[in-house]
């Protein structure tokens, strides 16, 4: 199992790479949800201006 592990001597340049590109797809799955809401918050306060006019 440890062999394994350190990827062949490699396990210095393999993991840190390996985390980084976790917490890129992470981001890139969450950021649609984020803007998502903004958007939705945005529409409901225009909507609201208009609606007092």
């Amino acid at each position: 199992m440890m062999e394994w592990l350190e990827m062949g001597g490699y396990a210095a340049y393999v993991w840190p790479v390996f985390g980084i590109a976790l917490i890129f797809v992470i981001v890139v799955a969450l950021t649609p949800r984020f803007q998502h809401k903004r958007l939705i918050e945005a529409l409901r306060i225009e909507l609201e201006i208009e609606s007092e006019n």
